[in-house]
């Protein structure tokens, strides 16, 4: 059976299936067919349809047969959605399906639930479902999860119109840190427009950021794109920094000049080394693995079309986004129960607001993000009372 949760909010319980609306109930086992992931729903297999679309909107998805009556209701949603804006009536505060007409709140996941099954029936079950799921669950928790942001930090800094500009706009609003999974080619998570900025937020501003319980554990990969190279050549993972390794290895003189050259070279630059990068770093190979001539499929069975001068740089970056998001999943299993919670993913970092009660899950969180299916990859570990002022502990 198709059915719509009505709201997404903890406290708004209810759901729509088969012409009715049932409120106070979770939706039972047997209604299995729905649009998104909710905390609402139960464990059993369930099969979300904007994972076989590939995360795209009911304007997207919408079959021609429906498109008017859909065009229709949805802007009656919207006109409502705006009336309450102008009212000032919150839809944090209050449930959705408090404030419409019964009789449109049926129509409206009516047409939605026929939508759900046309995707269903039409569209290809991703053969990474499992994890697009368990990555959906993981960022839906991190949305859910209000930041605990402290703007007093930048009182000396507000002679700068750039950080008087930054502070007003978000010291008046609960800010969340909302992911997009499919917006980018190689699987990287974006963020949403009505999202904190994490991912393009200046260092300067990172202090602003507080745990919510007692400390932040930052876990950062070392080199993971130029690991995972290295591994898809069919090589084993250096137990030390691999630029340094890399440097040893191709006779620079400095760390710092290895690090450039070979990430420049990955990302196709010419290089006068390059038959000795090949011996490790092979390219050929990758490329007949990974690359038809068209199409990219990398590790976990991702598609990409490429050119023969972006395909190897995409089969690198888009597997080490893939692993990265898989072991994030891990660690998340391993605090399942905990206090302590992922508190954003950062590309190839991850970064946890631990209870200091729960501590002793420290050990395991490192084993279980740094052990790979490549190998054991090294990587940095951080502490502090913000997210501005981290210290290396190893």
């Amino acid at each position: 059976m198709t059915f719509l949760t009505l709201d997404d909010k903890e406290e708004c319980i209810g759901y729509y299936c088969d012409g009715k609306l049932i409120f106070g109930e979770k939706p039972p086992t047997n209604e299995n067919k729905t649009w998104k992931y909710s905390p609402q729903h139960s464990d059993d297999p369930m099969l979300y349809a904007s994972l076989f679309c590939a995360g795209k909107d009911f304007d997207e998805v919408c079959p021609e047969r429906l498109q008017e009556t859909w065009i229709k209701l949805n802007s009656l949603a919207k006109a409502y959605i705006r009336s309450f804006l102008e009212a000032k009536v919150s839809l944090k505060e209050n449930c959705f399906y408090d404030l419409v007409p019964k009789q449109f709140l049926i129509d409206y996941c009516d047409i939605k639930c026929q939508i759900v099954d046309d995707v269903l029936d039409t569209c290809e079950k991703p053969n990474n479902y499992d994890f697009l799921l368990d990555l959906d669950k993981l960022i839906h928790q991190i949305r859910k999860t209000k930041m605990n942001l402290k703007f007093d930090v930048l009182k000396k800094e507000q002679h700068d119109q750039k950080t008087r500009d930054f502070v007003q706009k978000y010291i008046n609003k609960e800010s969340s840190i909302v992911y997009n999974q499919f917006s980018s080619k190689t699987g990287r998570l974006t963020t949403e427009e009505n999202s904190f900025p994490i991912l393009n937020l200046s260092k300067q501003y990172r202090k602003v950021i507080h745990p919510k319980n007692d400390f932040f554990l930052e876990l950062d990969y070392n080199a993971a794109e130029v690991r995972v190279f290295l591994a898809l050549s069919g090589f084993k993972q250096p137990e030390t920094d691999i630029h340094e390794w890399n440097r040893i290895k191709f006779g620079y003189d400095d760390r710092s000049e290895a690090k450039n050259n070979i990430i420049s070279w990955l990302y196709g630059k010419k290089n006068k080394k390059e038959q000795d990068f090949k011996k490790y770093y092979n390219t050929e190979l990758i490329k007949s693995k990974y690359w038809d001539g068209n199409l990219v499929t990398n590790h976990y069975g991702r598609k990409i079309a490429a050119d023969d001068f972006h395909c190897v740089n995409y089969i690198v970056q888009s597997t080490a986004a893939d692993l990265a998001l898989r072991q994030a999943i891990e660690v998340n299993k391993v605090l399942n129960g905990c206090q302590s919670k992922i508190s954003m993913i950062i590309h190839d970092s991850i970064l946890i607001d631990m209870k200091k009660e729960e501590k002793e899950k420290i050990n395991s969180i490192i084993d279980t993000y740094s052990k790979t299916e490549f190998g054991k990859f090294l990587c940095s570990v951080k502490v502090g009372k913000n997210f501005g002022e981290m210290k290396k502990i190893l």
